[in-house]
């Protein structure tokens, strides 16, 4: 698989291996968005609808969605709104706080994850050069790299 990333004088390990993930992390994304635009879905969306269905069926703030999103930057009312009039999720009262609104999945943007699903095997084969065991020792290295 050819990757066309410029070449990069690294001072030393870490500076590679911080590239490196860099590069990587650009990758997968543009393989995950390349499987996700079939489904006429942003990363960003999709990543809402899951973070909607570990909460399902209880409602979520767009504030909560947003601290749990993998980047945080996002305008998540505006992508929100866009998935309203997909009918993907629904605006609820929030009880505890007027200001705030709540996001619920529906059963169309139910429906579309099942479909998603079904690709979870092409999704994981974005890694399928990595063997089960390097794949673990890559998990545990990045999280890591975290902790």
């Amino acid at each position: 698989m050819e990757h066309n990333f410029p070449a990069v004088e690294f001072r030393n390990q870490y500076h590679q291996a911080r590239v490196n993930i860099l590069q990587t992390y650009s990758w997968i994304k543009t393989q995950v968005k390349n499987i996700l635009d079939s489904f006429d879905i942003t990363t960003q969306q999709f990543s809402i609808l899951l973070i909607l269905q570990e909460q399902f069926p209880t409602p979520i703030s767009t504030l909560d969605i947003r601290e749990k999103m993998l980047d945080r930057h996002s305008d998540t009312s505006r992508i929100v709104d866009r998935m309203i009039a997909k009918g993907w999720v629904e605006k609820t009262g929030n009880t505890v706080d007027r200001r705030k609104v709540n996001i619920i999945l529906t059963n169309t943007g139910r429906d579309l994850l099942n479909r998603i699903a079904e690709k979870n095997d092409e999704l994981d084969g974005i890694l399928d050069n990595l063997s089960i065991t390097e794949t673990e020792k890559l998990n545990t290295l990045l999280e890591k790299i975290r902790n």
